[in-house]
């Protein structure tokens, strides 16, 4: 199950809760000017339940994660369904792709402070480490185009297999995968130790193909 299908099953359990909630709602007595009221105990739990998936997901600035206790509070149970609401509307986004274009602005800000650091390593003449750090953005950036095009891996599978994986898939052409596989070379001779297979340019002609690629597919 790839993480968009998990976070669509939780939140799709968390709107089922919801529901159940709701079907708790009872009238006020006879001659009382009051709201409707719901089991409160249940409630909470939802709500609960609901708040920490939505700061998880979308993190705990997002509009989803501050509107809802703001809808929920205690004295707003018996009345309120917008908390409910919150969690339809965010399972809608996500299934329409908003999540990943969040995820796209957190990872192209993490990738790029990585470059960062690995073209301060090449200024220092550490150019083997720089080459370990590029990888392992070129890495990662090949698991999150597999998640978003719901390609399935396993944790252990690393450059070479994932570029297989998104070239069969039409993500991106052959030619881009056969440069992938070199730069993948590349990186794993950095990290064996093999130094002497590649030079300081290798290295600087990597981050450029690393950052573009990044670029071009993180949005």
């Amino acid at each position: 199950m790839n993480p968009k299908e998990k976070v669509i099953n939780r939140l799709t359990a968390l709107i089922e809760q919801g529901g159940l909630v709701l079907g708790t709602r009872t009238p006020a007595g006879p001659g009382m000017i009051a709201p409707d009221s719901v089991d409160t105990a249940t409630a909470i739990q939802w709500a609960t339940s609901s708040q920490v998936a939505l700061s998880q997901i979308f993190g705990s600035d997002s509009v989803y994660a501050i509107n809802f206790p703001e809808v929920t509070k205690v004295q707003y149970y018996p009345t309120s369904v917008e908390g409910y609401s919150v969690l339809k509307a965010a399972l809608s986004d996500i299934e329409s792709g908003y999540l990943f274009e969040v995820r796209a602005l957190i990872e192209a800000n993490s990738f790029d402070s990585f470059l960062e650091q690995a073209s301060y390593l090449l200024d220092a003449e550490y150019h083997a480490p720089a080459a370990v750090i590029i990888g392992a953005v070129l890495e990662s950036t090949l698991r999150y185009l597999c998640d978003k095009h719901e390609i399935a891996y396993s944790e252990k599978e690393t450059i070479d297999p994932l570029n297989a994986k998104l070239a069969k898939a039409e993500v991106y052409n052959k030619l881009t995968q056969k440069r992938i596989i070199a730069l993948a070379d590349l990186r794993n001779n950095a990290a064996h130790g093999k130094w002497d297979q590649f030079s300081k340019d290798d290295v600087i002609d990597m981050l450029k193909q690393v950052r573009s690629f990044s670029e071009e597919y993180i949005t």
